[in-house]
């Protein structure tokens, strides 16, 4: 038996999203129990790829690969937030990937970050003690997520706001696109009194599409917005693969999933 483990993630070639599969392979690398590590992406290669020792391969081809070169044990670990539209093409593409393998490889996958309230509340309590330091009285902290055009993962990032919430009543999450969306937590901060916002995105880098949405000039960026309603806003551009503990959860999800396909066999 030969086992590996294959990160999928939507990656981009900013040195932001490089640092934050960086720093996830590091975790990783301690705990990946002696088992081969490769990295996969959820999208065909568009433009150049990225440099340095981490390469990721389209997940399709990432899978074939790994087939030709003996393993027969490989568990994907997705570096998504909540199971929406791309969890869902990853686990079609592994459902039809082991449909035309030699029937010799056996798959199973993590779940994604927020996989369920335990998961939440361990990723807000991250996220408020990482910016513990900089907040002050009164200062809201607003987490920002992509979001997706899929309805259904409206309902995840709604649980996610609650929860961040229920934990501190001025921590509110967003998302640029799906709800909440801007006006809503515009709406949320001036009821709750807020004048100066802390803005951290719910995503796994900082990359540029991130970068603009939160804090770039002119009237479209969250900055703006949270302005034009009269609160100050203060970017904290890292992503959430440089947050130790934020990634161990995703860890955890790849361990369980390891154990899981382990005692199939």
């Amino acid at each position: 038996m030969k086992t590996g483990i294959l990160f999928a993630a939507s990656v981009g070639t900013s040195e932001e999203t490089l640092t934050a599969l960086s720093a996830v392979e590091r975790l990783a690398t301690d705990r990946a129990w002696g088992h081969e590590i490769r990295w996969g992406s959820l999208t065909p290669p568009c433009g150049p790829a990225p440099s340095g020792r981490i390469t990721p391969v389209w997940l399709p081809l990432a899978l074939q690969q790994m087939e030709r070169e003996g393993f027969t044990h490989v568990v994907i670990q997705p570096l998504q937030v909540v199971s929406g539209i791309e969890f869902r093409k990853l686990e079609m593409t592994v459902t039809e990937t082991q449909r035309t393998s030699k029937g010799t490889l056996l798959v199973a996958v993590g779940a994604p970050l927020l996989g369920c309230v335990a998961d939440l509340e361990r990723v807000a309590r991250a996220l408020l003690e990482n910016v513990s330091g900089i907040r002050r009285p009164g200062d809201a902290l607003i987490l920002i997520a992509h979001g997706s055009t899929d309805r259904t993962a409206d309902l995840e990032y709604l649980a996610t706001a609650w929860v961040l919430e229920s934990m501190d009543r001025q921590a509110f999450m967003g998302c640029v696109n799906g709800m909440p969306d801007v006006a809503d937590v515009i709406r949320r901060c001036q009821e709750a009194g807020v004048k100066r916002a802390i803005l951290m995105p719910l995503t796994l880098a900082a990359g540029s599409t991130v970068r603009e949405a939160l804090a770039k000039t002119g009237t479209q960026s969250w900055i703006a917005a949270l302005g034009a309603g009269g609160i100050e806003g203060l970017p904290i551009l890292k992503g959430l693969g440089e947050n130790d503990t934020v990634v161990s959860v995703w860890l955890d999800h790849l361990e369980t999933a390891l154990k899981g396909l382990q005692e199939t066999t």
